[in-house]
């Protein structure tokens, strides 16, 4: 019992100091970076940066949580109409059972936790941002694909970032519906391998399938 409680305070220190400790870090930056503007009167530019940073990290972040947690709840959903069931044929998993709860609360928590990270990840594009939105045309073309300077200069960055923040959204949504399958009972486990619920299946797929069309675009 005692090292069960040891554990578990153990773990919550660790997710306070995983949490906590870039906003102590952050915060300090943000001092800093507040006193050098003040001291030489650019304070209307840090607020913009602030603003940026602020709006840029809450979109990202919360957007990135909405979509797993929709994912999530429609994967819900599906695996309600199959429940993980033991039949003789099946391969018989206790600890699904007695845990589902544990593991179900652990998944919700992970994409806060993810989300939140995802979140200080888009900080640090808040200059890309900034530019993208206040991009101005130059008045010459790239002669090759016919489009204005100014989109390489102002736009191109924050498009990457756009890009690789709907891959990261798109492969945790089917990590974790995959995990949510497991545990409400969209997949079976037999002898012979794993049997995935035809619902399952195609949720899978269409993840599957908006993973490959994100690749695509990027070629």
């Amino acid at each position: 019992m005692r090292r069960e409680t040891l554990s578990r305070w153990i773990l919550a220190l660790f997710l306070l100091l995983l949490i906590f400790g870039p906003l102590f870090s952050n915060g300090l930056d943000l001092i800093v970076d507040w006193l050098w503007f003040k001291q030489e009167s650019y304070r209307v530019i840090f607020t913009t940066i602030l603003k940026a940073q602020i709006a840029l990290s809450g979109y990202a972040g919360v957007g990135f949580m909405a979509v797993l947690a929709v994912n999530l709840l429609i994967a819900r959903a599906l695996s309600r109409r199959n429940r993980f069931r033991v039949y003789d044929e099946l391969a018989e998993i206790p600890v699904l059972g007695r845990l589902g709860s544990l593991f179900r609360g652990a998944v919700w928590i992970a994409v806060l936790l993810v989300g939140y990270f995802v979140g200080q990840w888009a900080m640090l594009h808040s200059q890309d941002y900034l530019l993208a939105m206040n991009s101005r045309a130059t008045g010459t073309k790239d002669p090759l694909f016919d489009i204005d300077l100014g989109f390489y200069l102002f736009q191109l960055s924050f498009r990457w970032f756009l890009y690789h923040l709907a891959m990261v959204t798109t492969i945790a949504s089917a990590i974790s519906a995959v995990f949510m399958y497991l545990i409400e009972g969209g997949v079976w486990v037999t002898p012979r391998g794993t049997t995935v619920a035809p619902a399952a299946r195609s949720h899978l797929l269409v993840l599957g399938g908006l993973l490959f069309v994100l690749l695509a675009y990027r070629f």
